[in-house]
C-alpha cells in the first residue's frame, strides 16, 4: 500500500519550543529570534512544499528474525517483533533549500541559518505527521516504533535503496543520487516499524544504537 501526504506550509513550520534544539543560541540573539523567526516563517510560506509517501508492507509471519521485507533482508535488533514495516519518504521541496542558499551566497548568514534550523524542524514535523498517518492506518492494536533512518540508528546508509524501491520517492519528487544523497536536499527518509509485541516502542532509547546520538538533535532520549 503506497500513498501520499501533502502539508500547508503552517501546519509543519515549528514553534519557538520545537526550535530551540536546532538554533543554541546565546543571550546575545535572544531579543532578535521572534523577528527573524517570524521573517523565516513567512519565507517559509512562500517556498515550501511540505509532502510525505509512505509505503507500508507485511512482514512474512514465517521470516525468522532478523525480518524480511519487501524481498530484502533487515538485519537490525530494532526490528525484533515487527509485523509491518512502514517506508517514509519526506520533503519540503527545492524552494526552502534555494532561499538558504540565497542568502549564504548573498553574505545574510544569519538569516540563511535561521531558516535552514526553521527547515529541519519542520522536515521532523512532517516525518511524524507521517508516523500519525502509518498508525490511522494500521489500526490500533499495532504499536509504532521511533522512524528510523538510514546512516544512523544502525542502518546503513544503503538502507535507502529499500525505502526508495520501486519508485517510492518518485510520487513526490525526491529521488536519489550515486552517493544515496536525497534531492530536494531538504528531504529525509525512515522505516517505522509496527507490530503488536515491538522490542522498541515509541520512545525507546534506539538512539543507543546510533553511533552519532552524542550530536543529534534528532535523539529520542537524553
Amino acid at each position: 500500500m503506497v500513498w501520499v501526504e501533502t502539508f500547508e506550509a503552517g501546519e509543519v513550520f515549528p514553534d519557538p519550543g520545537d526550535l530551540a534544539r536546532y538554533l543554541k543560541t546565546g543571550p546575545s540573539l535572544s531579543n532578535e529570534l521572534p523577528a527573524l523567526i517570524d521573517s523565516a516563517a513567512e519565507i517559509f510560506a512562500g517556498h515550501a512544499t511540505p509532502r510525505g509517501v509512505c509505503r507500508l508492507v507485511d512482514v512474512p509471519a514465517e521470516s525468522p528474525e532478523p525480518s524480511q521485507a519487501a524481498g530484502l533482508l533487515l538485519r537490525s535488533p530494532l526490528f525484533a517483533g515487527a509485523t509491518k514495516l512502514a517506508f517514509l519518504v519526506a520533503t519540503l521541496g527545492p524552494g526552502p533549500e534555494e532561499r538558504i542558499s540565497a542568502f549564504f551566497s548573498g553574505g545574510d548568514y544569519l538569516a540563511g541559518w535561521i531558516l535552514e534550523a526553521c527547515s529541519l524542524a519542520a522536515l521532523d514535523s512532517v516525518v511524524k505527521k507521517l508516523a500519525a498517518a502509518v498508525q490511522a492506518q494500521a489500526g490500533p492494536e499495532l504499536r509504532v516504533g521511533n522512524v528510523l533512518s538510514p546512516g544512523c540508528h544502525a542502518l546503513p546508509l544503503s538502507t535507502q535503496k529499500i525505502i526508495f524501491a520501486g519508485d517510492c520517492g518518485a510520487a513526490i519528487g525526491v529521488r536519489l543520487n550515486d552517493s544515496q544523497l536525497m534531492l530536494p536536499l531538504k528531504s529525509t527518509s525512515g522505516i517505522l516499524p509496527l507490530g503488536r509485541e515491538l522490542a522498541y516502542p515509541a520512545g525507546s532509547d534506539t538512539c543507543r544504537f546510533c553511533n552519532r546520538r552524542q550530536d543529534c538533535v534528532y535523539r529520542y532520549a537524553g
